[in-house]
């Protein structure tokens, strides 16, 4: 059986405006909620593109 988990998140601020934040993956622990225990493990810069990290949460990779 497959399952697809499907996540959106609407930010009220022009894109130019906020890809900065979101394309520095330190602040994946920022915006990830506490219960889920997200924690960057890598000590280099990394650099968000397609295909950069898979994300697996209760066992389903996103």
């Amino acid at each position: 059986m497959k399952h697809l988990l499907s996540v959106s998140m609407q930010v009220p601020r022009a894109r130019a405006e906020v890809f900065g934040f979101f394309a520095e993956a330190n602040n994946l622990e920022t915006i990830t909620p506490p219960e889920l225990h997200f924690h960057i493990v890598s000590p280099q810069t990394i650099i968000i593109q397609k295909d950069t990290y898979t994300n697996t949460v209760c066992g389903f990779s996103a």
